[in-house]
């Protein structure tokens, strides 16, 4: 007699885990996927300073700021031009050339004062034009004006490429 309230207590509580639920419409399906970079595969982002207003700026100001993520093990990352026109070398460093719609440009550079250890360099192998070498321990840097420059109301635009690199 003993086992059946026992049993009766048991099946009580595994039923209590139980539930029952009618559908009442048709299910649709959701793609849930998820991206997750091979760590190796660099990535690099932009973000532009906001709140900058046509007329001249002075010389050093930022202008935007390029991040990067999954440099991995490499001694750090370079930036560079692949079209060729869109860089100079002046000065000992690589300045970059941002374009507005109306024909206006400026140039922009990281500096080596704001961080040791960049190196600037006149072409490399795998792109074309003036290069940046930013080490590893920097995972952004800002980009500011080369002396002060008339900016223009409007959009600067340039194509920067990104790549790991090892001494």
């Amino acid at each position: 007699m003993r086992k059946l309230p026992i049993a009766i207590l048991a099946a009580a509580v595994f039923s209590a885990n139980a539930f029952a639920a009618t559908l009442t419409g048709p299910s649709v399906d959701v793609d849930a996927s998820v991206d997750v970079a091979a760590p190796t595969t660099i990535t690099a982002s932009w973000t532009p300073v906001t709140g900058l207003v046509a007329g001249v700026q002075p010389d050093r100001t930022a202008i935007g700021n390029l991040s990067v993520a999954n440099v991995g093990s490499a001694t750090g990352w370079v930036v560079f031009t692949n079209g060729g026109t869109d860089s100079v070398f002046e000065g000992s460093a690589a300045h970059y050339i941002f374009r507005n719609t109306d024909g206006s440009f400026v140039k922009a550079h990281v500096s080596i004062s704001d961080y040791p250890d960049v190196k600037h360099g006149q072409g490399t192998g795998i792109g074309k034009g003036p290069s940046t070498f930013i080490p590893a321990q920097y995972s952004n840097v800002n980009f500011i004006l080369t002396g002060a420059q008339q900016m223009n109301a409007g959009n600067y635009r340039t194509t920067l490429s990104v790549s790991a690199y090892n001494n």
